[in-house]
């Protein structure tokens, strides 16, 4: 250690200043040291490497010795203030108002942020309401109705119009129309399209395509015009108004299967349509069970996100806000979408996530207190099982899983996770279910 002098500013629950300075002899002992290293180092004109007079290496790489030094004492320093203070840091300080003269001691200060001290409410014993996990038959029967369109076959229509529902084969050809807004500029070439297949009224087919191919015949064309925004995926049709002219080749009808005992062997496990209804029935109550558990324990940690009021620290917040927003561009790009024309509000869109991101932070620093104060330890049998699942879900070989969790340097937080999933169990087990 060395000897510092450190006053505390605390600028609010999670921020703070810490102002540091180190006295000028310890400034004087590091400045000679650091002189001594370069001068095994310098080549200067007239001298051997490491002969040349110590007071002639400080005149001429004074610049570079005063940058080492500051280098040198600043995080020694500032560790050492720290670790005599009662909380933990987030992320790293904003050095400022350095101060380093010619003589003298070198000032500084450290302003960051830091976890928040939180006072937890009772959370033994919590009350919460049961969740309804009942299997009613509409439910059933509205699985059972997906079922059907999930085995939905297509036959070929001959004797009517198109209709909704209907799988439509096109031959279409477009041409892109000025815009009036913009008269200088230059179209793209008019295209054509043959055998193009979509379904009227299909929720990936546009308004426009299904209003204008529904009552149409076999063999008819027609003619109809539309306005896209910026925001559709492909990008030749982004911000244009185009002419589509469109023939109709084939219609085909969604048929849907009966429900009877011919469709439950279908599907190759069932003797009759019973079996396969009870099946049903079955998947749907294992999935609503595991709901109820997720929704109880979502609103424990709710109770408690309600009940304790603490500070965040803005640094967690807007890094969950950059991980959210991340994820979201990922998804528009791999849709296909570009970005640049995608007109997302990205400000407005990061200002809707905060309150999420804000309830994210505040359960997890909570479910970390009580993993504190109540010792829940994660094992290694934890972090394996773990492991494991993240594999099987990632559909990878556990050793290559293994091997990208240690070399990212991600262990730690692989643990905090399965911490706090304990926490939220310890919660639950205590919990009363009303």
């Amino acid at each position: 250690t060395m000897q510092i002098q450190v006053s505390v500013e605390d600028v609010s629950s999670v921020r703070k200043k810490l102002e540091v300075e180190i006295p000028s002899e310890v400034v004087e002992q590091e400045f000679e040291a650091v002189s001594r290293q370069f001068r095994g180092q310098a080549r200067l004109p007239g001298f051997r490497p490491g002969k040349a007079p110590l007071a002639l290496v400080k005149r001429n790489f004074r610049k570079e010795i005063r940058n080492e030094v500051v280098q040198n004492l600043v995080p020694r320093s500032y560790q050492q203030a720290l670790g005599e203070q009662p909380w933990t840091p987030v992320g790293q300080p904003r050095i400022g108002d350095l101060d380093f003269g010619e003589q003298g001691p070198l000032r500084y200060v450290a302003s960051l942020e830091v976890f928040p001290e939180l006072k937890l409410p009772p959370y033994e014993g919590l009350r919460v309401a049961d969740v309804d996990e009942d299997v009613s038959g509409q439910e059933v029967a509205s699985a059972m109705q997906e079922l059907r369109e999930r085995h939905a076959r297509f036959e070929p229509v001959e004797d009517r119009p198109v209709q909704e529902g209907d799988l439509v084969t096109i031959d279409l050809g477009g041409e892109y129309l000025l815009n009036p807004e913009d008269p200088e500029a230059e179209l793209p070439e008019p295209f054509r399209q043959e055998d193009y297949t979509l379904e009227v009224g299909g929720e990936n087919t546009h308004e426009a395509f299904t209003g204008a191919l529904s009552g149409m015949n076999l063999a008819q064309e027609k003619t109809f015009e539309v306005s896209y925004p910026q925001d559709v995926p492909e990008e030749k049709l982004a911000g244009r108004r185009v002419r589509f002219t469109a023939e109709v080749t084939d219609i085909r009808s969604r048929v849907l299967p009966e429900l009877d005992d011919d469709f439950a062997r279908l599907l190759g496990e069932f003797e009759d349509l019973e079996q396969l209804r009870n099946r049903v029935r079955q998947d749907l109550e294992h999935r609503k069970k595991h709901d109820r558990e997720t929704q109880i324990r979502n609103r424990l940690l709710g109770q408690l996100v309600e009940q304790t009021g603490f500070e965040l620290p803005e640094s967690l917040v807007e890094e969950r806000i950059d991980s959210k927003v991340r994820d979201l561009a990922y998804n528009i790009a791999s849709q296909g979408v570009d970005l640049a024309r995608a007109g997302v509000d990205w400000a407005k869109l990061r200002g809707e996530l905060r309150p999420q991101a804000e309830r994210e932070i505040r359960g997890e620093l909570i479910l970390d207190r009580i993993a504190e104060e109540q010792e829940i330890p994660v094992e290694p049998r934890d972090e394996a099982e773990e492991l494991g699942r993240v594999a099987q879900s990632m559909k990878a070989p556990l050793e290559k899983v293994r091997g990208y969790f240690r070399q990212e340097g991600r262990m730690e937080e692989l643990r905090a996770g399965l911490r706090r999933r304990k926490a939220l169990e310890w919660l639950r087990e205590q919990a009363v279910v009303e």
